[in-house]
Protein backbone atom coordinates (compact mmCIF):
# COMPACT_ATOMS: atom_id res chain seq x y z
CA UNK A 1 0.00 0.00 0.00
CA UNK A 2 2.75 2.36 1.02
CA UNK A 3 4.82 1.63 -2.20
CA UNK A 4 1.02 2.17 -3.96
CA UNK A 5 1.36 5.52 -2.57
CA UNK A 6 4.62 6.51 -3.47
CA UNK A 7 3.59 5.75 -7.29
CA UNK A 8 1.07 7.54 -7.03
CA UNK A 9 3.35 10.74 -5.88
CA UNK A 10 6.09 10.15 -8.20
CA UNK A 11 3.46 10.47 -11.30
CA UNK A 12 1.68 13.58 -9.52
CA UNK A 13 5.01 15.43 -9.29
CA UNK A 14 6.11 14.31 -13.07
CA UNK A 15 3.05 15.82 -14.67
CA UNK A 16 3.17 19.33 -12.49
CA UNK A 17 6.66 18.86 -14.01
CA UNK A 18 5.77 18.67 -17.53
CA UNK A 19 3.01 21.11 -16.85
CA UNK A 20 5.40 23.64 -15.39
CA UNK A 21 8.18 22.55 -18.51
CA UNK A 22 5.52 23.54 -21.25
CA UNK A 23 4.11 26.57 -18.78
CA UNK A 24 7.47 28.21 -18.90
CA UNK A 25 7.70 28.66 -22.60
CA UNK A 26 6.14 32.14 -23.92
CA UNK A 27 5.84 34.73 -26.79
CA UNK A 28 7.69 37.72 -25.75
CA UNK A 29 7.67 39.43 -29.27
CA UNK A 30 5.44 39.68 -32.32
CA UNK A 31 5.47 41.43 -35.97
CA UNK A 32 3.74 41.05 -39.11
CA UNK A 33 5.19 42.77 -42.02
CA UNK A 34 8.19 44.06 -39.56
CA UNK A 35 5.52 46.37 -38.01
CA UNK A 36 4.64 45.85 -34.72
CA UNK A 37 1.49 47.74 -32.87
CA UNK A 38 -0.89 48.58 -35.37
CA UNK A 39 -0.36 46.76 -38.25
CA UNK A 40 -1.21 48.37 -41.90
CA UNK A 41 -1.37 46.46 -45.34
CA UNK A 42 -3.58 46.47 -47.88
CA UNK A 43 -6.36 44.27 -47.96
CA UNK A 44 -5.70 41.08 -50.22
CA UNK A 45 -2.17 41.76 -49.70
CA UNK A 46 -0.20 38.61 -48.39
CA UNK A 47 1.04 38.83 -45.21
CA UNK A 48 4.41 37.59 -42.96
CA UNK A 49 4.17 37.35 -39.14
CA UNK A 50 7.09 35.96 -36.84
CA UNK A 51 6.60 35.13 -32.95
CA UNK A 52 9.31 34.81 -30.82
CA UNK A 53 9.59 31.75 -28.48
CA UNK A 54 11.47 32.42 -25.08
CA UNK A 55 12.55 29.93 -22.08
CA UNK A 56 12.81 31.70 -19.10
CA UNK A 57 12.88 28.44 -17.07
CA UNK A 58 16.17 26.98 -15.69
CA UNK A 59 16.24 23.86 -17.74
CA UNK A 60 15.63 22.64 -21.45
CA UNK A 61 12.24 22.69 -23.11
CA UNK A 62 10.67 21.31 -25.92
CA UNK A 63 8.60 22.78 -28.59
CA UNK A 64 6.85 20.85 -30.83
CA UNK A 65 4.05 22.62 -32.79
CA UNK A 66 3.05 26.88 -32.62
CA UNK A 67 -0.43 27.54 -34.22
CA UNK A 68 -1.62 31.18 -34.80
CA UNK A 69 -5.06 31.82 -34.46
CA UNK A 70 -6.77 35.31 -36.08
CA UNK A 71 -9.86 36.95 -34.14
CA UNK A 72 -12.68 36.55 -35.88
CA UNK A 73 -12.97 35.51 -39.96
CA UNK A 74 -10.94 38.38 -41.23
CA UNK A 75 -8.01 35.75 -43.25
CA UNK A 76 -8.73 33.71 -45.20
CA UNK A 77 -7.84 30.56 -43.18
CA UNK A 78 -8.80 29.72 -39.71
CA UNK A 79 -5.16 28.92 -38.35
CA UNK A 80 -1.63 29.03 -39.27
CA UNK A 81 1.13 26.71 -38.42
CA UNK A 82 4.42 28.28 -37.74
CA UNK A 83 7.78 27.08 -38.77
CA UNK A 84 11.47 27.42 -38.80
CA UNK A 85 11.59 27.53 -34.70
CA UNK A 86 14.02 24.98 -32.87
CA UNK A 87 12.18 22.31 -31.04
CA UNK A 88 14.95 22.32 -28.12
CA UNK A 89 15.08 25.48 -26.44
CA UNK A 90 17.74 25.93 -23.87
CA UNK A 91 17.46 27.50 -20.36
CA UNK A 92 16.91 31.48 -21.22
CA UNK A 93 17.05 31.04 -24.95
CA UNK A 94 14.55 32.00 -27.43
CA UNK A 95 13.48 30.51 -30.96
CA UNK A 96 11.47 32.71 -33.87
CA UNK A 97 8.26 30.67 -35.43
CA UNK A 98 7.08 32.53 -38.75
CA UNK A 99 4.00 32.58 -40.39
CA UNK A 100 3.32 32.64 -44.13
CA UNK A 101 0.98 32.92 -46.60
CA UNK A 102 -1.51 35.11 -44.46
CA UNK A 103 -3.58 36.79 -46.13
CA UNK A 104 -6.70 39.31 -45.32
CA UNK A 105 -9.92 39.33 -47.29
CA UNK A 106 -12.10 41.81 -45.22
CA UNK A 107 -10.73 45.55 -44.10
CA UNK A 108 -11.12 46.95 -41.21
CA UNK A 109 -9.29 46.76 -37.43
CA UNK A 110 -8.79 43.36 -37.10
CA UNK A 111 -7.13 41.34 -34.30
CA UNK A 112 -5.09 37.65 -33.43
CA UNK A 113 -6.83 35.61 -30.75
CA UNK A 114 -3.98 33.75 -29.47
CA UNK A 115 -0.60 31.80 -30.38
CA UNK A 116 -1.02 27.37 -29.37
CA UNK A 117 2.46 26.40 -27.80
CA UNK A 118 2.16 22.48 -27.85
CA UNK A 119 -1.99 23.02 -26.55
CA UNK A 120 -0.92 25.67 -23.72
CA UNK A 121 -2.56 29.12 -25.02
CA UNK A 122 -0.47 32.61 -24.99
CA UNK A 123 -2.44 35.43 -25.20
CA UNK A 124 0.75 37.71 -26.31
CA UNK A 125 -0.58 38.68 -30.09
CA UNK A 126 -3.82 40.28 -28.74
CA UNK A 127 -1.96 43.74 -28.26
CA UNK A 128 -1.40 43.24 -31.88
CA UNK A 129 -4.26 45.60 -34.18
CA UNK A 130 -4.30 44.69 -37.69
CA UNK A 131 -5.51 47.80 -39.79
CA UNK A 132 -6.56 46.58 -43.41
CA UNK A 133 -6.88 49.37 -45.42
CA UNK A 134 -9.04 49.00 -48.42
CA UNK A 135 -11.32 51.63 -50.51
CA UNK A 136 -14.15 49.33 -50.26
CA UNK A 137 -16.45 51.18 -53.00
CA UNK A 138 -15.92 54.08 -55.81
CA UNK A 139 -19.26 55.25 -57.23
CA UNK A 140 -18.99 57.40 -59.69
CA UNK A 141 -22.11 59.28 -61.39
CA UNK A 142 -22.68 61.61 -63.79
CA UNK A 143 -25.49 64.09 -64.06
CA UNK A 144 -26.52 62.88 -67.43
CA UNK A 145 -26.47 59.95 -69.46
CA UNK A 146 -25.71 62.17 -72.68
CA UNK A 147 -25.36 65.54 -74.64
CA UNK A 148 -24.69 68.17 -77.22
CA UNK A 149 -20.99 69.27 -77.78
CA UNK A 150 -20.18 71.54 -74.87
CA UNK A 151 -22.79 71.16 -72.66
CA UNK A 152 -21.58 71.28 -69.08
CA UNK A 153 -22.72 68.25 -66.89
CA UNK A 154 -21.58 66.97 -63.11
CA UNK A 155 -19.52 64.16 -62.27
CA UNK A 156 -19.93 62.80 -58.72
CA UNK A 157 -17.87 60.54 -57.52
CA UNK A 158 -18.36 58.69 -53.54
CA UNK A 159 -15.79 56.42 -51.67
CA UNK A 160 -15.72 54.42 -49.02
CA UNK A 161 -12.74 53.53 -46.85
CA UNK A 162 -12.20 50.63 -45.10
CA UNK A 163 -9.69 50.46 -42.36
CA UNK A 164 -8.53 53.85 -41.16
CA UNK A 165 -6.75 55.61 -44.07
CA UNK A 166 -4.68 58.18 -42.59
CA UNK A 167 -5.29 60.39 -46.01
CA UNK A 168 -6.43 60.48 -49.85
CA UNK A 169 -6.83 61.33 -53.04
CA UNK A 170 -9.67 60.79 -55.77
CA UNK A 171 -8.30 61.86 -59.44
CA UNK A 172 -10.42 61.62 -62.76
CA UNK A 173 -9.15 61.02 -66.16
CA UNK A 174 -11.49 62.23 -69.35
CA UNK A 175 -11.62 61.16 -72.76
CA UNK A 176 -13.23 63.43 -75.59
CA UNK A 177 -14.68 65.92 -72.78
CA UNK A 178 -12.81 68.44 -70.37
CA UNK A 179 -13.02 69.89 -66.62
CA UNK A 180 -14.59 72.86 -66.28
CA UNK A 181 -12.02 76.35 -65.82
CA UNK A 182 -11.20 76.58 -62.56
CA UNK A 183 -11.84 72.67 -61.86
CA UNK A 184 -8.67 70.14 -60.90
CA UNK A 185 -8.65 66.64 -61.98
CA UNK A 186 -6.20 65.70 -58.25
CA UNK A 187 -8.48 66.05 -55.05
CA UNK A 188 -7.05 65.71 -51.77
CA UNK A 189 -10.27 63.84 -50.25
CA UNK A 190 -8.25 63.53 -46.03
CA UNK A 191 -8.42 60.70 -44.24
CA UNK A 192 -10.93 58.51 -44.48
CA UNK A 193 -11.83 56.34 -41.21
CA UNK A 194 -13.31 52.53 -41.25
CA UNK A 195 -16.23 52.58 -43.28
CA UNK A 196 -16.23 56.38 -43.43
CA UNK A 197 -17.14 57.91 -46.94
CA UNK A 198 -15.59 60.88 -49.20
CA UNK A 199 -17.29 62.75 -52.17
CA UNK A 200 -16.49 64.79 -55.19
CA UNK A 201 -18.24 66.80 -57.88
CA UNK A 202 -16.30 67.53 -60.82
CA UNK A 203 -17.59 70.11 -63.80
CA UNK A 204 -17.41 68.51 -66.84
CA UNK A 205 -17.59 70.26 -70.67
CA UNK A 206 -18.97 67.57 -73.06
CA UNK A 207 -16.20 67.39 -76.07
CA UNK A 208 -16.80 66.19 -79.86
CA UNK A 209 -17.65 62.39 -79.04
CA UNK A 210 -18.84 60.43 -76.44
CA UNK A 211 -16.93 61.40 -73.07
CA UNK A 212 -15.04 58.80 -71.03
CA UNK A 213 -14.05 58.59 -67.54
CA UNK A 214 -12.00 56.90 -65.01
CA UNK A 215 -11.86 58.13 -61.27
CA UNK A 216 -9.09 56.64 -59.24
CA UNK A 217 -9.72 56.58 -55.31
CA UNK A 218 -6.36 56.05 -53.56
CA UNK A 219 -5.98 55.48 -49.57
CA UNK A 220 -2.78 56.36 -47.91
CA UNK A 221 -0.71 55.07 -44.46
CA UNK A 222 2.56 55.60 -44.61
CA UNK A 223 4.30 53.36 -47.32
CA UNK A 224 1.00 51.76 -47.56
CA UNK A 225 -1.37 52.19 -50.16
CA UNK A 226 -5.00 50.72 -51.16
CA UNK A 227 -6.93 52.21 -54.69
CA UNK A 228 -9.70 51.33 -56.77
CA UNK A 229 -10.88 52.65 -59.60
CA UNK A 230 -14.45 53.40 -61.81
CA UNK A 231 -15.19 54.21 -65.01
CA UNK A 232 -18.13 55.10 -67.71
CA UNK A 233 -19.22 56.41 -70.28
CA UNK A 234 -21.59 59.39 -71.61
CA UNK A 235 -22.53 59.40 -74.96
CA UNK A 236 -22.42 62.35 -77.05
CA UNK A 237 -25.87 62.67 -79.28
CA UNK A 238 -23.79 63.91 -82.57
CA UNK A 239 -20.65 62.03 -82.07
CA UNK A 240 -17.90 63.56 -84.58
CA UNK A 241 -15.62 61.13 -86.56
CA UNK A 242 -11.91 62.29 -87.11
CA UNK A 243 -9.82 61.71 -90.02
CA UNK A 244 -6.28 62.48 -90.82
CA UNK A 245 -4.49 63.42 -93.98
CA UNK A 246 -1.24 62.09 -93.21
CA UNK A 247 -1.20 59.31 -95.71
CA UNK A 248 -1.75 56.32 -97.10
CA UNK A 249 0.03 53.19 -95.72
CA UNK A 250 1.79 50.58 -98.01
CA UNK A 251 0.54 47.54 -96.33
CA UNK A 252 3.28 45.67 -93.94
CA UNK A 253 2.78 42.30 -92.75
CA UNK A 254 0.12 42.13 -89.68
CA UNK A 255 0.61 41.86 -86.38
CA UNK A 256 2.92 44.49 -85.59
CA UNK A 257 3.42 47.38 -83.47
CA UNK A 258 1.79 50.78 -84.11
CA UNK A 259 0.65 52.67 -80.74
CA UNK A 260 0.69 56.63 -80.68
CA UNK A 261 -1.59 58.53 -81.84
CA UNK A 262 -2.22 58.90 -85.92
CA UNK A 263 0.09 61.04 -88.03
CA UNK A 264 -1.11 64.13 -89.57
CA UNK A 265 -3.47 67.32 -88.41
CA UNK A 266 -6.92 65.65 -87.55
CA UNK A 267 -10.09 67.34 -88.91
CA UNK A 268 -13.60 66.71 -88.91
CA UNK A 269 -14.98 64.17 -91.93
CA UNK A 270 -17.09 65.14 -94.71
CA UNK A 271 -20.75 64.38 -94.19
CA UNK A 272 -20.41 60.97 -97.14
CA UNK A 273 -22.43 59.17 -95.02
CA UNK A 274 -19.85 56.77 -94.10
CA UNK A 275 -18.26 56.56 -90.73
CA UNK A 276 -15.04 55.58 -92.56
CA UNK A 277 -15.00 56.66 -96.13
CA UNK A 278 -11.55 55.94 -97.90
CA UNK A 279 -12.90 57.39 -101.15
CA UNK A 280 -11.84 60.89 -100.03
CA UNK A 281 -9.15 62.11 -101.64
CA UNK A 282 -6.07 61.85 -99.60
CA UNK A 283 -7.68 60.43 -96.61
CA UNK A 284 -5.15 57.64 -96.30
CA UNK A 285 -6.06 57.27 -92.10
CA UNK A 286 -8.75 57.67 -89.69
CA UNK A 287 -8.88 57.33 -86.35
CA UNK A 288 -12.28 57.02 -84.44
CA UNK A 289 -13.23 56.28 -80.46
CA UNK A 290 -15.98 53.55 -80.97
CA UNK A 291 -17.92 51.96 -77.91
CA UNK A 292 -18.75 48.44 -77.76
CA UNK A 293 -21.81 47.11 -79.33
CA UNK A 294 -21.49 50.19 -81.59
CA UNK A 295 -21.32 49.71 -85.53
CA UNK A 296 -19.18 51.74 -87.98
CA UNK A 297 -19.71 52.24 -91.82
CA UNK A 298 -17.17 51.78 -94.05
CA UNK A 299 -16.39 52.96 -97.96
CA UNK A 300 -13.72 52.19 -100.58
CA UNK A 301 -15.41 53.91 -103.09
CA UNK A 302 -18.28 56.62 -101.95
CA UNK A 303 -21.29 54.09 -102.79
CA UNK A 304 -20.72 50.74 -101.80
CA UNK A 305 -21.13 49.77 -97.53
CA UNK A 306 -19.15 47.48 -95.56
CA UNK A 307 -19.64 47.70 -91.36
CA UNK A 308 -17.42 47.22 -88.74
CA UNK A 309 -19.23 46.52 -85.78
CA UNK A 310 -17.11 46.17 -82.51
CA UNK A 311 -18.26 43.15 -81.18
CA UNK A 312 -15.84 43.37 -77.48
CA UNK A 313 -13.88 45.81 -75.71
CA UNK A 314 -11.67 44.33 -73.15
CA UNK A 315 -8.57 45.59 -71.42
CA UNK A 316 -6.20 44.80 -73.55
CA UNK A 317 -8.16 43.77 -76.68
CA UNK A 318 -10.96 44.56 -79.25
CA UNK A 319 -12.77 42.20 -81.11
CA UNK A 320 -14.32 43.52 -84.57
CA UNK A 321 -16.45 42.09 -87.31
CA UNK A 322 -16.09 43.35 -90.73
CA UNK A 323 -18.77 42.45 -93.48
CA UNK A 324 -19.88 42.23 -96.17
CA UNK A 325 -18.64 38.73 -95.77
CA UNK A 326 -18.21 38.69 -92.17
CA UNK A 327 -14.46 38.38 -91.25
CA UNK A 328 -13.60 38.49 -86.82
CA UNK A 329 -10.55 39.38 -85.84
CA UNK A 330 -9.02 40.30 -82.04
CA UNK A 331 -6.66 43.69 -81.97
CA UNK A 332 -4.64 43.69 -79.10
CA UNK A 333 -3.52 47.39 -77.76
CA UNK A 334 -0.73 48.29 -79.80
CA UNK A 335 -1.46 45.79 -82.44
CA UNK A 336 -1.83 46.05 -86.39
CA UNK A 337 -4.06 43.46 -88.04
CA UNK A 338 -4.20 43.61 -91.81
CA UNK A 339 -7.61 42.81 -93.50
CA UNK A 340 -8.71 41.22 -96.74
CA UNK A 341 -12.25 42.18 -97.30
CA UNK A 342 -12.02 40.80 -100.81
CA UNK A 343 -10.55 37.39 -100.47
CA UNK A 344 -7.61 38.36 -103.27
CA UNK A 345 -4.85 37.67 -101.77
CA UNK A 346 -4.78 42.08 -101.13
CA UNK A 347 -4.82 43.17 -98.09
CA UNK A 348 -7.40 46.45 -98.36
CA UNK A 349 -6.96 48.39 -94.93
CA UNK A 350 -4.77 47.74 -91.29
CA UNK A 351 -6.55 48.11 -88.27
CA UNK A 352 -4.66 49.46 -85.23
CA UNK A 353 -5.73 49.50 -81.23
CA UNK A 354 -4.56 52.80 -79.72
CA UNK A 355 -5.91 52.43 -76.77
CA UNK A 356 -8.61 51.55 -74.20
CA UNK A 357 -10.63 53.10 -71.36
CA UNK A 358 -13.07 51.06 -70.21
CA UNK A 359 -15.80 50.55 -72.82
CA UNK A 360 -14.59 52.91 -75.43
CA UNK A 361 -11.94 51.75 -78.01
CA UNK A 362 -9.43 54.13 -79.69
CA UNK A 363 -9.11 52.76 -83.23
CA UNK A 364 -7.09 53.40 -86.34
CA UNK A 365 -8.09 52.38 -89.72
CA UNK A 366 -5.38 53.04 -92.38
CA UNK A 367 -6.12 52.08 -96.24
CA UNK A 368 -3.51 50.07 -97.70
CA UNK A 369 -3.41 51.83 -100.94
CA UNK A 370 -2.72 48.61 -103.58
CA UNK A 371 -5.76 46.65 -102.75
CA UNK A 372 -7.80 49.28 -101.39
CA UNK A 373 -7.81 50.37 -105.22
CA UNK A 374 -8.69 46.78 -106.67
CA UNK A 375 -11.61 46.63 -104.30
CA UNK A 376 -12.83 49.91 -105.25
CA UNK A 377 -12.65 49.12 -109.07
CA UNK A 378 -14.34 45.98 -108.23
CA UNK A 379 -16.81 47.40 -106.25
CA UNK A 380 -17.38 50.36 -108.74
CA UNK A 381 -17.91 47.97 -112.34
CA UNK A 382 -20.37 45.85 -109.95
CA UNK A 383 -22.34 48.69 -108.85
CA UNK A 384 -22.23 50.12 -112.34
CA UNK A 385 -23.54 46.59 -113.78
CA UNK A 386 -26.68 46.77 -111.60
CA UNK A 387 -27.43 50.39 -112.60
CA UNK A 388 -27.24 49.17 -116.63
CA UNK A 389 -24.62 51.25 -117.23
CA UNK A 390 -22.11 48.97 -117.98
CA UNK A 391 -22.65 45.30 -119.77
CA UNK A 392 -20.40 42.38 -119.03
CA UNK A 393 -20.59 42.18 -123.20
CA UNK A 394 -18.33 45.17 -123.77
CA UNK A 395 -14.76 44.05 -124.25
CA UNK A 396 -12.14 44.74 -121.61
CA UNK A 397 -10.89 47.93 -123.51
CA UNK A 398 -14.04 49.56 -123.50
CA UNK A 399 -15.51 48.86 -120.14
CA UNK A 400 -12.34 48.99 -118.32
CA UNK A 401 -11.17 51.91 -116.33
CA UNK A 402 -9.67 53.24 -119.60
CA UNK A 403 -12.80 53.24 -121.14
CA UNK A 404 -12.34 56.79 -122.73
CA UNK A 405 -9.51 55.79 -124.46
CA UNK A 406 -11.17 52.60 -125.88
CA UNK A 407 -14.05 54.36 -126.86
CA UNK A 408 -12.17 57.34 -128.78
CA UNK A 409 -10.10 54.36 -131.12
CA UNK A 410 -13.47 52.71 -131.67
CA UNK A 411 -14.56 56.04 -132.67
CA UNK A 412 -11.77 56.27 -135.14
CA UNK A 413 -12.08 53.08 -136.63
CA UNK A 414 -15.45 53.56 -137.68
CA UNK A 415 -15.08 56.85 -139.02
CA UNK A 416 -12.20 55.36 -140.99
CA UNK A 417 -14.30 52.34 -142.00
CA UNK A 418 -17.04 54.67 -143.13
CA UNK A 419 -14.09 56.76 -145.11
CA UNK A 420 -13.35 53.61 -146.52
CA UNK A 421 -16.92 52.61 -147.82
CA UNK A 422 -17.34 55.72 -149.18
CA UNK A 423 -14.06 55.75 -151.53
CA UNK A 424 -14.56 52.00 -152.83
CA UNK A 425 -18.47 53.29 -153.31
CA UNK A 426 -17.48 56.16 -155.14
CA UNK A 427 -14.55 54.55 -157.22
CA UNK A 428 -17.09 51.87 -158.72
CA UNK A 429 -19.52 54.50 -159.37
CA UNK A 430 -16.72 56.08 -161.35
CA UNK A 431 -15.78 52.65 -163.22
CA UNK A 432 -19.28 51.85 -164.18
CA UNK A 433 -19.75 55.58 -165.97
CA UNK A 434 -16.25 54.96 -167.44
CA UNK A 435 -17.06 51.30 -168.96
CA UNK A 436 -20.47 52.74 -170.52
CA UNK A 437 -19.03 55.61 -172.23
CA UNK A 438 -16.28 53.00 -173.60
CA UNK A 439 -19.29 50.94 -174.95
CA UNK A 440 -21.16 53.88 -175.97
CA UNK A 441 -17.71 54.87 -178.22
CA UNK A 442 -17.03 51.30 -179.58
CA UNK A 443 -20.84 50.20 -180.55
Amino acid sequence: MKMHKINIMIVFVSLIYLYNAEAALQVTAFSCNSQTGTVTVDNLASLTCQATVNNPDQSTATLNSVVLYPSGNWLESSSYTGSGFDTSISAGASTVASFTGLTPNVAGLNAFDNINLDGVIDTFVVDTTMNIIDIKSIIVTPSVGSGDQNTEFDLQASVTGGGDNDDSTIVVDLGNCGLKTGESATIDSGAIANNAQVSHTWKIIMGDNHCTYTVTATGFVGATTTSDSASGTVTNNNPVTTTTTAGSSSGGAGGGGGGGSASGEAKPAEDTGFDIDFSSEGVGELVTKALQGQVLSLSFDGATKHSVTIAEVREDSVTLIIESTPKTIVVKLGETINVDLNDDGLNDMSVTLLGVLGQSANLKFTKIEEGAKVLAQEETKARLEREGLVTTTLSPVLSGEKGGLGWMIFGVIFVLVIAGLGLWMKHRHENGRRGEWERRRNP
